[in-house]
């Protein structure tokens, strides 16, 4: 566990084909979301926040990213990420956003976690 932890998830956010074609407003936010695979729903492991992302971007998510030291992403073998552009800088999902798709990856898999905005939050 602890050789996971320092190791980390490579994820890359990347802006789909609708997204890519307008700019990206200067107050939105990034927004990652770490969740055990199958939760469906409530509070995430873990999250990171990225203020004016410029995209393509790729990040490292470890246990330094959980939301409460007792709950490291590292204690969850299966992992959903997804990805949230939010256009209003809030953590919640508003009309407007644009989020991808939730992948699932094992905290060892060892390799980048592609995750692509391309569906628009209603």
């Amino acid at each position: 566990q602890q050789a996971v932890a320092l190791k980390g998830i490579d994820i890359r956010v990347e802006l789909g084909a609708n997204l890519s074609q307008q700019p990206v407003p200067p107050n939105a936010v990034l927004f990652i979301i770490v969740r055990p695979e199958g939760a469906g729903g409530g509070p995430p492991l873990g999250a990171r926040r990225i203020n004016q992302p410029e995209f393509p971007v790729t990040v490292t998510l470890t246990d330094k990213d959980s939301m409460m030291a007792q709950r490291p992403i590292s204690a969850s073998p299966r992992l959903q990420l997804q990805a949230r552009l939010s256009i209003n800088g809030q953590p919640t999902p508003s009309a407007g956003d644009w989020q991808s798709s939730a992948s699932n990856t094992s905290v060892d898999n060892g390799e980048i976690t592609s995750l692509v905005l391309d569906q628009q939050v209603k």
